[in-house]
């Protein structure tokens, strides 16, 4: 097959960011051929072919501030094959004011503990180790002027992690000293870094909007805020709101202007520009929560980085300056939630374009802030299942909790990881977040039967007596229960209820007196309550069976037996008497012989 390569240049620079990216998404070239290269060898399927293309000619593109487009073509057999955009930009001199950039890098994981806090996997190992997704990450990511973006949930995770951990199965977990060295990195990164706390695990704001779980958004900032600075060591008093894809919803609005969230971070898509729109990244600064703008054409971009997203990058960001060179428009990135950066394809977006970076302290006190109009999205949130799934773990803990003592470290801690439910990282995951959510909803289960009876066969030998109850509380905590026996016959009388209050990790056993009126078969049914009369758990099934005989009966019995023992005793008597006469005659008997 004959082959060749085309350089075609569209001849001009791009006047504007919306210019270049019209050209990007063009699928056909158009404008001169600079260079032609014949193919110098066949084309194999699937492999790789180095190859290179020289141009030569004036080189003024690259010294001037500004960006030009290019399509590298494959031709096979005089017909285009394959048409590949790029671009070539130059920074200009030094009379040109560079962009001001800042990085905020977001440490976000989908959840890999369960509701109690058990690792259900040990993938986050592999994440965190120098090569994994996280590593990668804080190597990137050093320097003072980076803000970090963090989940508290995933650091209080990994902070479990150093401290070692096993599995359900009792199998040990393998990521001890990579979760040890991960977190003395992040530490280190942080300690000359700003940094901005998430809410706990991240929910996503449009479900929690739509559900009407304000009071899970707020524990989620409250608690997340307090445990990242434990697990850090540093104080943090800085936590954003960051709506899936940056976009919101009037419902989502609403639930934001409600929240002690400190920072909302938008994309600039969410709002309709005016002509000054694009001067900064700020937007209302002097609003009770300070709304900032992330540029959301490179947060696409840096979602797959890949050679030529990469340079796709870089010429955005020489655009942002080409488009009004004597302003510095700073600029805030924030790559998407779960990004894989590549070190090489960064270093194309980071050494070759205009810009400097600054921290977001410097971003917020820009003198410009952005204009705009909100542009509301059509979001949809998780799906109705999760929403259910928390409602009833919500539920079962709301009923443990009415049993427990106030202020349960084990029961806060399970409140609070219910939200995982509805993490925003589960979209686009879908059967892993129905997994996730049967699997918390089962845990919600096993909690509220840490409290039981326990089953058992029991046999009376009279009407009145009593029967030992065994009440077992698997739970760390205390509980303060109400055991009601019911009967499903009348054979027995309802037993009073009875009060307990049960050690934790205890069982206990409790006499119940029980009244029958007959005798026969039974059972009981034995409910632990809470103290406003719900059930906690599951009802146990006692077995029963009244061995005994009526009253009426007994005395007959009675009757026959002292019948019997006087004609017993009246016997002896005789045969006494007689043998008495026997031995009186005896002498006679002998002298008349």
């Amino acid at each position: 097959m004959n082959w060749s390569l085309q350089l075609v240049s569209n001849g001009r620079a791009f006047t504007s960011r919306s210019e270049l990216g019209v050209f990007a998404a063009s699928t056909k070239a158009s404008g001169d051929v600079l260079a032609t290269k014949p193919g110098e060898a066949p084309l194999q399927i699937q492999t790789p072919y180095p190859t290179s293309i020289s141009v030569t000619g004036p080189k003024a593109f690259v010294r001037d501030l500004g960006v030009h487009g290019f399509w590298l073509q494959l031709i096979t057999n005089g017909t285009v094959a394959k048409s590949i955009p790029f671009f070539a930009y130059g920074s200009g001199d030094s009379t040109i004011k560079p962009t001001p950039v800042s990085w905020m890098l977001p440490i976000v994981e989908p959840p890999h503990r369960d509701l109690l806090g058990n690792f259900n996997d040990d993938d986050l190992a592999k994440t965190l180790s120098p090569d994994g997704r996280l590593g990668r990450i804080l190597n990137f990511g050093g320097g003072p002027l980076v803000t970090w973006l963090i989940d508290p949930e995933l650091v209080e995770s990994v902070e479990a992690m150093s401290h070692g951990y096993t599995f359900a199965h009792g199998k040990p977990g393998t990521g001890k000293d990579v979760a040890t060295a991960w977190l003395a990195q992040l530490r280190n990164a942080v300690a000359s870094s700003q940094v901005v706390a998430l809410p706990y695990g991240d929910p996503d704001l449009v479900t929690i909007a739509q559900a009407g779980l304000k009071a899970t958004l707020a524990r989620a900032i409250n608690d997340g805020v307090t445990k990242l600075s434990a697990s850090l060591g540093i104080p943090v008093t800085r936590i954003a709101a960051w709506p899936t894809d940056g976009l919101l919803n009037k419902a989502t609005q609403t639930l934001l202007q409600s929240s002690s969230a400190t920072t909302t971070l938008l994309s600039s898509s969410s709002i309709i520009p005016t002509t000054t729109a694009t001067e900064s990244s700020v937007l209302n600064p002097r609003s009770a929560s300070t709304e900032l703008l992330y540029d959301s054409a490179l947060a696409r971009l840096l979602n797959n980085l890949t050679p030529l997203t990469a340079n796709r990058a870089a010429a955005e960001l020489t655009m942002i300056t080409a488009e009004r060179p004597s302003i510095a428009r700073a600029q805030l990135i924030i790559p998407p939630r779960l990004w894989n950066p590549n070190s090489e394809s960064m270093h194309t977006v980071t050494s070759g374009a205009p810009v400097k970076e600054i921290s977001l302290a410097e971003l917020e006190a820009s003198p410009m802030s952005a204009n705009g109009t909100m542009r509301f999205a059509k979001l949809s949130p998780l799906r109705e299942g999760e929403v259910e799934s928390l409602k009833v773990i919500s539920k079962n803990l709301h009923t443990f909790s009415l049993v427990s003592p106030v202020g349960s470290q084990s029961l806060q801690s399970a409140t609070l990881r219910s939200s995982l439910v509805l993490a925003t990282s589960w979209r686009g995951r879908g059967f892993n977040a129905y997994l996730y959510a049967q699997r918390a909803q089962s845990a919600s289960e096993q909690i509220v039967r840490q409290v039981r009876v326990l089953s058992g066969r029991y046999t009376l030998t009279t009407l009145h007596q009593k029967l030992p109850i065994t009440i077992a509380n698997d739970s760390s905590d205390p509980a303060t229960v109400t055991l009601v026996l019911t009967p499903t016959t009348y054979r027995v009388r309802q037993p009073k209820p009875v009060h307990l209050t049960l050690e934790a990790k205890s069982k206990t056993q409790v006499m119940i007196p029980i009244n029958a009126i007959t005798s026969g078969d039974l059972t009981l049914s034995a409910m632990v309550l809470t103290p406003n009369g719900e059930i906690l758990g599951d009802v146990s099934d006692l077995s029963l069976s009244i061995r005994t005989v009526p009253a009426i009966a007994n005395w007959i019995m009675e009757g026959a037996g002292i019948a019997l023992v006087l004609g017993a005793g009246a016997q002896v008597f005789r045969r006494l008497r007689r043998r008495k006469g026997l031995k009186a005659d005896s002498p006679d008997l002998a002298m008349d012989q």
